[in-house]
Formats: C-alpha cells, sequence, structure tokens
C-alpha cells in the first residue's frame, strides 16, 4: 500500500507539472495526429482546376450565346436574300417575255443585261451591246443633261425622257 500511494503522489506530480516527462511522454507515445491524406498543394490545384472549369464554361455559354444570336441574322438575312432574289428572277423573266426593249446598267458603265426585243430592235447582238454605254445608241444630243446624269450617277434611279436610238443598220427609233 505504502508503494501504491508513493507512485501515486509521484504521479500526481508530474500530472500537475505541464513539462513533465509523464505529458512528454504522453505526446510522444499516446497522442494520435490524424494523417493528412490530401497535401494542401493537391487543394490548391484542385481549386486553380475548378476555377479554370467555371471560367471554361462560362466561355462556352457566352460563346454559345453569340452563335445562336449570329445564326439567326444569317438565317433572315439569307431568308431576305432569298425572297429578294425569287423577286428579281420574276422581274427578270417578265422583262426578258417583254415585248419592249429592257437595258440594265449602272451610271458610267456598259450594259448589264439586256433582253431580247432590245437585241430584235437594235440589230445588235448581246455580246456588242454588253460592250456598249448607253449614249452609244443616241441618236441625238437633245437630252444633254440627263446623259451628263446618268454618266455622274447624279440621279435616283428614274430618269423618263424621250430620244432616238440608233440601230445597227444606220436607223433610228424613238423611245421614252
Amino acid at each position: 500500500i505504502l508503494l501504491a500511494q508513493r507512485l501515486d503522489k509521484q504521479l500526481q506530480q508530474l500530472i500537475n507539472d505541464r513539462s513533465s516527462v509523464y505529458y512528454t511522454s504522453e505526446k510522444k507515445y499516446l497522442s494520435y495526429a490524424p494523417q493528412e491524406f490530401i497535401p494542401q498543394w493537391l487543394w490548391q490545384v484542385f481549386g486553380i482546376i475548378m476555377i479554370g472549369l467555371t471560367l471554361l464554361m462560362i466561355f462556352n455559354v457566352l460563346l454559345q450565346h453569340q452563335v445562336k444570336k449570329k445564326t439567326s441574322e444569317l438565317k433572315e438575312t439569307n431568308r431576305l436574300l432569298t425572297k429578294s432574289e425569287r423577286e428579281a428572277r420574276l422581274a427578270a423573266q417578265t422583262i426578258e417575255a417583254s415585248q419592249d426593249i429592257g437595258f440594265w446598267f449602272q451610271p458610267g458603265q456598259p450594259f448589264i443585261r439586256v433582253n431580247q426585243a432590245a437585241m430584235d430592235l437594235t440589230g445588235f447582238s448581246e455580246e456588242e451591246l454588253l460592250n456598249m454605254v448607253p449614249r452609244d445608241l443616241l441618236a441625238t444630243n437633245k437630252n444633254q443633261e440627263y446623259y451628263d446624269s446618268l454618266r455622274d450617277g447624279n440621279w435616283d434611279g428614274h430618269l423618263l425622257f424621250e430620244e432616238s436610238f440608233k440601230k445597227r443598220d444606220g436607223g433610228v427609233f424613238p423611245v421614252e
């Protein structure tokens, strides 16, 4: 019993002193410090990767929005172009089938297109007419201001005047 009391007293002194061998041994042999299964640097790499993926997803959503927007704009433009092309084709077919002469041109430029009635009436071939400018067909100079407007491009696309055009054989015919 005496030995047990003495051991209890000695143990009590060791417990009361925080820097004793008791606490040193306890820390060394009895305490369990959990080990890190994932190192801190790996968490940082994971965080950077997640931020990067988030930014890529945001960028992807923005790009998809832009693609949808541009696609709808292109569809609308294509629809309008198709409609315009149909209307232009119908107009060209109508004028081509017409008995009236038809010339297409840009100011100061050779004819772009002529219809069959223009070739029949003037006697010039399509190739010859496509190498001419409107002034080449004029038989007179009585409407000089109109011709200058055509050459300079200072017109609104609609001119109305009376004139005479030359034929290949030297003859003339009236036009309005």
